[in-house]
C-alpha cells in the first residue's frame, strides 16, 4: 500500500538495533549502533520480557562496503 506521507523515528542517541521491513518479501534495512549495515543475507534477533536481547547477522561476503 503506496503512502505519501513520510514516516520519521527520532531518538536521542543511536539505537543498539533497528529493523526496518518496507514490505512483505521485499528490501529491508538493518541499523546497528545507528549506522546501517551493508550486505545482510538475514538477521535473527531473539527478545522477551525481562531478557537482554540478542541478534545474528549474515552477511554477503564482498557486499559489506557502502
Amino acid at each position: 500500500m503506496a503512502n505519501d506521507k513520510k514516516f520519521v523515528l527520532e531518538f536521542d542517541e543511536p539505537p543498539a538495533l533497528v529493523f526496518v521491513q518496507h514490505e512483505v518479501g521485499c528490501r529491508f534495512e538493518v541499523y546497528q549502533d545507528g549506522k546501517r549495515l551493508h550486505g545482510v543475507r538475514s538477521i535473527k534477533i531473539r527478545a522477551g520480557i525481562d531478557e537482554i536481547t540478542t541478534h545474528e547477522i549474515e552477511l554477503v561476503t564482498g557486499k559489506t562496503k557502502e
